[in-house]
């Protein structure tokens, strides 16, 4: 439910200790799906704030904070250059990117005591050192959730089935697809280049909600595009880029059809 991600770093046991020091130093960049980045394209703004940086001004989240529990962080800022996308090359598009690092952190991880990273937005109204502190729960009870969302799935459907299952697994499978806005459930036509599409939406809402029994997340789907129709005609995308495109004379067949 949260724009962000976490990792946790967790050594295997070892006859002679687990115990091992970490080095991590995270890759920034500030850009949409559809382009690559190079120096100069955005000036990060970096506050270090004990085991967190928080980058300011990003324009993606207004504060993306980089956030590592128990771990001593080096500012050392530095831009890492030509990445190089091998798949990008593949299909003949831009394929090398410039990367910013604020610096690294140091930590020393085991198995009975695990590293816990996250990246994402900076909560309103917390501390730093309260989020540093509440990170391993954070991290367990979304972990707890997730696990809770996916049995619900499962649940759904309309035989059932459990998740060794080849339907278990489908139903799991096109769940990646199912995406949450701010007035309800949508779906995303593919990673990671595509948003909300109207025809990509109705051909794949049969399969992915109605098979599923997800009925309630396919009354929030059709009411979205409804919503959005202009003469009858639903957007083919919507909202990408901040504007919705109506140049599809088939995605409202396909709705009619779903």
């Amino acid at each position: 439910g949260s724009p962000g991600v976490f990792c946790r770093y967790m050594p295997e046991s070892r006859p002679w200790g687990d115990a091992v020091t970490l080095v991590a130093r995270p890759l920034c960049n500030y850009r949409s799906y559809h382009h690559t980045a190079r120096v100069g394209r955005w000036e990060p703004l970096v506050h270090v704030a004990g085991a967190a940086v928080v980058i300011e001004a990003h324009p993606a989240c207004g504060s993306l904070l980089l956030l590592f529990s128990g771990a001593a962080f080096e500012p050392d800022p530095k831009w890492y250059y030509n990445m190089i996308y091998p798949e990008e090359t593949a299909r003949g598009l831009d394929d090398a990117e410039d990367h910013f690092s604020p610096g690294s952190f140091t930590a020393t991880v085991s198995a009975a005591s695990p590293g816990y990273f996250w990246a994402g937005p900076l909560p309103a109204g917390k501390s730093v050192e309260d989020l540093a502190r509440q990170l391993p729960d954070r991290y367990e009870e979304s972990r707890r959730m997730e696990a809770r969302r996916r049995r619900g799935i499962l649940r759904s459907q309309p035989v059932r089935t459990g998740l060794g299952s080849v339907s278990g697994r489908l139903a799991l499978a096109a769940d990646q697809f199912v995406i949450k806005r701010s007035s309800g459930a949508s779906i995303i036509a593919g990673y990671h280049w595509f948003g909300e599409w109207g025809r990509d939406t109705f051909i794949a809402l049969p399969g992915l909600l109605l098979c599923t029994g997800r009925f309630a997340e396919a009354r929030e789907v059709f009411l979205r595009f409804c919503d959005r129709m202009r003469g009858g005609v639903v957007p083919n995308v919507l909202d990408e880029g901040g504007e919705s495109l109506y140049n599809s004379v088939d995605a409202s067949l396909w709705m009619v059809e779903a």
